[in-house]
């Protein structure tokens, strides 16, 4: 039994490592106390909020032990600590099962959700862990609302990874109108410049205008109502903006015309045109710009041509894809091809499961153990492409055996290829349009979902793409020697 020394000994020691844990937490947490201050903000004003924060009423009931001892955000910091030394090991499964330990922890680690996440899609390079970062992040924003930082990663991962411009378009505009961590009202403004870029690749350029002009005039009043104070931030965001503005609205125009001068409108290919001076000229009576005066003389010299009767239409671009699969060598499939496109074009190569989405709904260790996917968007060079899918090797040189990442347990595989004139460059665009409206192929199929439609001008139009589909079997990839699986 202790004497009453001891039992004092015990309490001075229980109190002091309660005392250093609560100190921890607040030195240790990764996101966790600037979320609650922006939570419990009332108009920005964040004085004395940190005493009404209630962790109880977002933690689940297994993490109330750490929480109740005061040291949850410490447990959960060190346990991220022991998830980046996993990283660097390259050891993925216990990462991602540590990730939703911590936030099961502590939900509002908004470090861990948007490291988490860009490691599920990004850093291990296995393609079907990219829809796990998503409903990570996912999960982030229902717990953390408040704040536009995990809106904007999620928008983001869409916008890049996923390439689901609609859902990318949804998570900016809802982050866009979040609160900050240190406090401010709403969102920066490049979380409002990336709505637009997104609206525009989604397909409804008119509504990406608008937007860029929503943009601007923000900026703009930012610069007016803090003077000098704000001048450094406002100004390269209203330049941006203004900027933007001017090259969306400038393209509009021109591939509206392309199309109207395809269909023998030339009174209004002609009012497009000269939109286009107009637009130059106005741009730049705020100062001389290089670009801008490149602009307005090719857009006077097409009004010139137009008046003239000298500019005809240009026809559609025929793109003929032609390819050749091979099997290298055991799981190392070669496609090689040619299309009809310009230099600097990429077209997606997709290998995967031929009921890949079926196999994947089964749960995570059923799609890790069983299930196979990889891509490509590989360039073409004077018209011909050429890549290899290595499915012999770990695409991210970790030593990890292939077999983890491509189990090849599915009988059937297929392999699609890919022209999306929405996912190019601006200068090829301007030959094929947003939507492929300048394209034309035996290949061509027509995306049916409204939701990628171009809307320019008050016109909607679908969005073509230029797309084939071959079947391989499980023997054609895994079996020895070389042998040419597909030629057409």
């Amino acid at each position: 039994m202790m004497t009453p020394t001891q039992r004092r000994k015990v309490w001075i020691l229980f109190g002091a490592v309660f005392l250093g844990s609560c100190l921890l937490s607040e030195a240790l947490a990764p996101g966790h106390t600037e979320y609650v201050r922006a939570g419990n903000a009332d108009n920005g004003d964040l004085n004395g909020t940190e005493a009404q924060r209630s962790w109880a009423r977002s933690t689940p009931f297994a993490a109330m032990l750490p929480t109740l001892l005061g040291v949850r955000e410490v447990l959960a910091s060190l346990m991220w600590v022991q998830a980046d030394d996993y990283f660097h090991r390259g050891e993925y499964r216990p990462i991602m099962a540590m990730c939703r330990q911590i936030v099961a922890i502590d939900p509002h680690q908004l470090d861990v959700y948007a490291t988490g996440a860009w490691h599920m899609a990004y850093n291990f390079m296995d393609k079907r862990l990219i829809q796990d970062g998503v409903q990570f992040l996912e999960d982030g924003t229902r717990k953390n609302d408040v704040v536009y930082d995990l809106f904007f990663e999620l928008g983001y991962m869409h916008y890049d990874k996923t390439k689901n411009f609609p859902e990318a378009v949804k998570a900016y505009e809802t982050g866009s109108t979040k609160r900050t961590t240190t406090g401010g009202k709403t969102a920066p403004a490049y979380v409002r410049h990336q709505l637009a870029h997104a609206i525009e690749k989604m397909g409804d350029i008119d509504r990406s205008v608008e937007t860029w002009k929503h943009n601007l005039a923000l900026s703009m009043d930012e610069e007016a109502s803090e003077g000098d104070q704000k001048v450094y931030i406002a100004g390269p965001n209203t330049d941006a903006a203004r900027h933007n503005l001017y090259i969306t609205a400038r393209r509009l125009n021109e591939r509206l015309a392309a199309q109207e001068l395809r269909e023998g409108h030339t009174a209004r290919t002609l009012q497009l045109w000269q939109a286009n001076v107009d637009l130059a000229k106005d741009r730049l009576r705020l100062g001389p710009r290089k670009d801008v005066e490149d602009d307005l003389h090719a857009a006077e010299a097409r009004v010139d041509q137009l008046r003239e009767g000298k500019l005809p239409a240009a026809p559609p671009t025929d793109m003929d894809l032609h390819f050749t699969v091979t099997r290298v060598a055991p799981r190392q499939i070669r496609v090689q091809g040619t299309i009809n496109a310009l230099n600097l074009s990429r077209i997606r190569m997709l290998l995967r499961d031929a009921d890949y989405d079926q196999r994947a709904a089964r749960g995570f260790d059923f799609k890790m153990a069983n299930c196979s996917m990889e891509w490509d968007d590989t360039s073409i060079k004077q018209e011909g492409f050429d890549h290899t899918f290595k499915l012999d090797k770990d695409p991210a040189d970790m030593d990890r055996n292939p077999a983890e990442i491509y189990p090849l347990k599915a009988d059937n595989y297929e392999l699609v290829l890919t022209y999306n004139p929405r996912l190019q460059a601006a200068f090829i665009q301007d030959r094929y349009g947003w939507s492929g409206e300048g394209i034309k192929s035996k290949w061509v199929v027509v995306d049916k979902d409204p939701r990628h439609d171009t809307v320019m001008g008050g016109r909607r139009l679908p969005l073509r793409l230029v797309q084939r589909t071959i079947t391989l079997t499980r023997k054609d990839i895994l079996d020895p020697g070389k042998k040419v699986l597909y030629k057409g």
